[in-house]
């Protein structure tokens, strides 16, 4: 889906939506909530997002991601190409210019759905892409990359195993190594 965005505003939000969405393991509520002051800088010096709250945070106490170096320059092009300096981090794109305004949850959900049919992605598995899938998909790749149940809890921020386990129900591979 990432090589399927376009060099376009657009496309360079569209970009940032995957990227964040898929490596950071975001819900889609997450995503449209991020503001530009949510785009910090870790104890290690390396781009972070603030994630003030989520399903499994509701006291908003957040939770700190850091973003790989790759991800960490696609947000820095869209914010300077954007020419976003406070607000929504991601925006709605109208007539070739960044609305500053948040995107709904499910505006997330249809403009994934472009992206893959973008993509080539066949129409059944398009219907079936959601706002979650970006997270879904990413907890089964780190199954699939070795990463145990505990790692999987901490990279999605969730509170509970059960919840996991749900996102990764159908793989065949043993979360409790």
């Amino acid at each position: 889906m990432l090589s399927s965005c376009k060099s376009t505003l657009a496309g360079k939000r569209d970009n940032v939506l995957v990227a964040l969405g898929f490596e950071r393991l975001c819900r889609r509520s997450e995503l449209a909530a991020l503001r530009l002051d949510d785009v910090v800088h870790n104890r290690q010096g390396q781009l972070a997002l603030l994630i003030r709250r989520g399903n499994a945070d509701q006291m908003g106490d957040g939770r700190i991601i850091t973003l790989s170096p790759e991800t960490a320059r696609t947000v820095l092009e869209w914010i300077e190409t954007a020419g976003i300096e406070h607000g929504p981090l991601i925006r709605p794109v109208y007539r070739g210019r960044a609305v500053a305004r948040h995107m709904s949850g499910f505006s997330i959900s249809r403009l994934l759905k472009s992206i893959a049919t973008g993509a080539g992605l066949p129409s059944d598995l398009v219907n079936q892409i959601s706002g979650h899938s970006l997270r879904v998909g990413a907890a089964q790749t780190l199954l699939e990359d070795g990463h145990d149940l505990l790692r999987l809890m901490k990279a999605g921020g969730w509170k509970l195993a059960t919840t996991v386990l749900r996102y990764v129900d159908r793989t065949e591979i043993n979360v409790w190594r």
